[in-house]
């Protein structure tokens, strides 16, 4: 599939989640043709059932009972009056002003259309003239109408102050005369097939024929060729952005992403998928409209996919954390610390053995690009990549068992594994010291910092020397904890597999109460 991009260089990009909406969802057709956001903020979408407007939540249809004079609308426009225009495939268009839809019965302007078809493209220039193009050219300005004797034009574009007319195959001046333009290379108008799509941005022209793509621009009353690839659209787009975008049903969607207006860094997106247009919206998002699959919704702050198939070593991902820098730590089954940050790929590193059964149980940040993994082979330092696999007591060396948690205040590091608890100053101590033997599931420090230790059968803290079971005293608590985490105050939070979620208000070293919340 790159490969149909001849002549660019294809970027992978990883997978962003898309919202899809389909009929079942409340669209009245699956076949999408257009897009647009009035000026309330409503999404509009025409399709081969009726016209549709999207709230944020659901969607709202329209059809013949309602006042369109055909189901199937081909193209959306507001202009700056706030009349939304309706162009149908088989009648002429409409446009909504208020709640109502206008015909050409009641409106002069739409009165003086001749053709009734879907031919119809709106536009608006910079001095507020609304141009009506199909087949002839009709502008209105200040309620005065003029109609110009130009025919064969599909677009109106102005640019720096020239009026441009524009078709599948040509580019005039807007004079009165149907008269090309010239260009220094290779003229448009002699390419021999009739382009799908154009669009513009700024002074530059990227016209979509059925054998190539081709980049012009409107440089001192004449038309250079910039830029042309043999890769086909059946769209071409501009977004907010001005970046160039492509469509073609069955191959999905692709963006320039680039800021110098051309065909270079192609991204892709929804590949395979039958995308027929893209439309950005005003708050960064983009709807990629598909012919017989609904719309595609491609959030502004979407959510990236990571997983084996985007590149990944696993997709099962065990945890999470943030570290300092902004950076995203991702720890996997198989002993994999991946970073991410802005939705971009930073690299991954390994801990441990080789053997694929190492689950990264716990990422711990101390300062920025400095962090501790925990992980079944062993409790691993970010620069040093080494781990304290033994532990020193006053009886002498013990293992440290299957490593289970973490924690830390200042310089003091704490660790919990199947054999004990043990805490570690390594500016002052040459290896970790064991505070409590028996089998440790996961450590917290509360907003006092004060060190709390679950295990298999309740809570301690450093009262008694972590040798006082407040499960004891709580019998919610009599039972393996499974997670701990300060909260506001002197709130901690616990789970255990049969009381589920509990609230703890502690002081000091002591469990003051505990709350059963669900």
């Amino acid at each position: 599939m790159m490969a149909w991009l001849s002549g660019c260089i294809a970027l992978q990009a990883q997978s962003p989640a898309m919202l899809h909406f389909e009929v079942e969802d409340g669209l009245p057709g699956n076949l999408v043709y257009c897009a647009m956001e009035d000026q309330q903020g409503y999404l509009w979408f025409g399709t081969d059932k009726g016209l549709s407007r999207f709230d944020g939540q659901s969607f709202f249809n329209y059809g013949t009972k309602e006042g369109l004079p055909d189901p199937e609308v081909i193209n959306l426009y507001q202009d700056a009056a706030g009349r939304l225009w309706i162009a149908c495939f088989k009648q002429k268009p409409v446009y909504r002003l208020e709640g109502r839809f206008i015909s050409a019965q009641e409106d002069t302007l739409l009165n003086r259309l001749m053709m009734k078809n879907a031919g119809y493209i709106f536009s608006e220039t910079a001095d507020s003239t609304l141009w009506i193009v199909s087949g002839g050219v009709i502008s209105q300005k200040n309620g005065i109408q003029k109609q110009y004797p130009l025919k064969n034009i599909g677009a109106v574009a102005e640019i720096q102050g020239d009026f441009l007319g524009l078709n599948g195959s040509q580019i005039f001046h807007i004079s009165g005369k149907d008269q090309p333009l010239q260009t220094k290379s290779e003229a448009i108008w002699t390419h021999k097939k009739w382009a799908s799509s154009y669009t513009q941005n700024g002074n530059r022209f990227l016209f979509a024929f059925p054998d190539l793509t081709l980049l012009l621009e409107y440089r001192e009353g004449q038309i250079v060729e910039v830029q042309r690839t043999e890769s086909v659209f059946q769209t071409v787009y501009t977004d907010r952005l001005g970046r160039f975008w492509g469509a073609s049903p069955g191959k999905g969607a692709v963006c320039f992403e680039n800021d110098q207006r051309d065909l270079s860094q192609p991204v892709w997106y929804l590949p395979g998928k039958k995308i027929s247009g893209i439309y950005h919206d005003l708050q960064g998002n983009f709807w990629f409209l598909s012919a017989g699959e609904g719309i595609f919704l491609r959030p502004n702050r979407q959510a990236w996919r990571w997983d084996k198939p985007s590149g990944l070593p696993s997709s099962n991902l065990l945890t999470l954390q943030m570290a300092f820098n902004g950076v995203l730590l991702a720890g996997d089954d198989l002993g994999n610390v991946h970073r991410i940050s802005s939705g971009k790929f930073l690299g991954t590193q390994s801990f441990g053995g080789a053997d694929g059964t190492n689950f990264i149980r716990q990422i711990l940040p101390l300062e920025p690009n400095t962090f501790w993994v925990t992980s079944d082979e062993g409790f691993f330092n970010e620069h040093k990549t080494s781990h304290p696999t033994l532990w020193q007591s006053e009886n002498g060396t013990i293992s440290a068992g299957a490593p289970k948690s973490m924690a830390s205040a200042g310089d003091r590091l704490w660790f919990g594994s199947s054999q004990g608890l043990a805490t570690w100053e390594p500016r002052k101590e040459k290896m970790p010291k064991l505070l409590k033997k028996g089998r440790v599931t996961t450590i917290a420090l509360d907003n006092e910092q004060q060190l709390w230790v679950g295990g298999i059968e309740g809570l301690f803290s450093n009262y008694q020397g972590f040798g006082f079971n407040w499960g004891d005293r709580f019998e919610a608590l009599k039972q393996r904890i499974v997670a701990l985490v300060p909260g506001r105050g002197a709130r901690l939070w616990a789970i255990t597999p049969q009381s589920g979620l509990l609230e703890l208000e502690v002081s000091g070293e002591k469990v003051q109460s505990v709350k059963v919340i669900n």
